[in-house]
């Protein structure tokens, strides 16, 4: 009996200890759709492409930022709970303008 218990335990332990698995999402659907983030474009001196990613917090804005690794081309910074990527496709030396325009303004 006490076995049995013990094995139970274990197997319990082990049940909750497991990592969920990982949800991938697909690059491509049948139907033309494809994968992509939440993004706006601004035109201007230079084309700049801004992804915007909803945190469910402050704290986890900036965690995200600490983590993210700086696209080529790109300043990303964080604003409340918004991790913001700007990135152009060339080098552009207005990029840093903007991001400091388009912070302040959020």
């Amino acid at each position: 009996m006490k076995a049995s218990i013990a094995i139970l335990c274990m197997v319990a332990l082990l049940a909750a200890c497991a990592a969920p698995p990982r949800m991938t999402m697909p690059p491509s659907i049948d139907g033309g759709w494809t994968l992509a983030a939440r993004t706006y474009r601004y035109a201007g001196p230079a084309e700049v492409n801004v992804a915007v990613y909803e945190m469910t917090s402050d704290t986890v804005a900036f965690e995200a930022f600490q983590k993210l690794r700086v696209p080529p081309n790109g300043m990303p910074f964080y604003k409340k709970r918004w991790l913001v990527v700007p990135t152009t496709a060339q080098p552009a030396p207005a990029l840093a303008s903007f991001a400091r325009a388009l912070q302040g303004a959020l």
